[in-house]
């Protein structure tokens, strides 16, 4: 009789004990929907756009706030983004391969559209030539340092080459070695010799540097 009542009593507490932890849960559910609903939010929109001009799609937008992420979307085929928050002030941060990440510190107001218009994300490698500018004689060889810098957060593989008008020779030397194609780590730089050989005709000539990575493409032009 004793070990009867006293299983009795031990389910009986068990039994209240899952009662109460039950209704605990179901009054935090409650809660979190009450929060949830009364929260005010608004909404960012924007385009990314590259140097050129063109859209960018699949740039991840990522929203931070308080040191944590809260949220992310893609950009689409025509460079356009949205995302909806809670009322606040944030810090948006753009990030795809090929293009140097980029970070804007927005305000969320309560039912509205904060459309930030057209954002141009710059490309991630970047290659300058001091001097653009050369005159020489025919028959002339012609060494131009040029500096590549990777200030993206991937790393890059990418073509450099050179077009040159008929009649002229052309290499890209990095160090000792003739080099087409290259891979730069995030923060990488590195110094390389254009080298050209000018023609047997006098004249004013173009010769184009083209650099061309995964999502990217664009011509320096040099005045020989």
């Amino acid at each position: 009789m004793y070990k009867r009542y006293t299983m009795f009593i031990c389910f009986f507490i068990t039994f209240q004990a899952n009662v109460m932890k039950g209704r605990l849960i179901l009054f935090m559910v409650l809660l979190f929907s009450v929060l949830s609903v009364s929260a005010p939010t608004g909404s960012i929109s924007g385009y990314l756009f590259d140097e050129k001009g063109l859209p960018i799609s699949g740039v991840k937008v990522e929203a931070w706030r308080g040191g944590l992420l809260v949220a992310a979307t893609y950009t689409s085929s025509s460079g356009y983004f949205k995302l909806d928050l809670t009322v606040g002030t944030y810090t948006l941060k753009f990030i795809k391969k090929g293009f140097e990440s980029k970070t804007l510190n927005v305000e969320v107001h309560a039912d509205e559209i904060n459309h930030l218009g057209n954002i141009t994300l710059n490309y991630s490698v970047k290659l300058s030539i001091v001097t653009k500018h050369v005159k020489v004689n025919p028959c002339s060889s012609i060494v131009l340092p040029a500096i590549v810098k990777n200030v993206g957060e991937y790393s890059e593989t990418f073509e450099v080459t050179v077009v040159t008008p008929a009649g002229w020779n052309s290499s890209i030397t990095y160090g000792n070695m003739e080099v087409r194609e290259l891979t730069l780590q995030p923060g990488q730089q590195i110094t390389l010799n254009i080298n050209l050989v000018t023609g047997v005709v006098e004249g004013v000539y173009e010769v184009a540097v083209i650099v061309k990575g995964e999502n990217f493409n664009y011509t320096i032009s040099l005045i020989i």
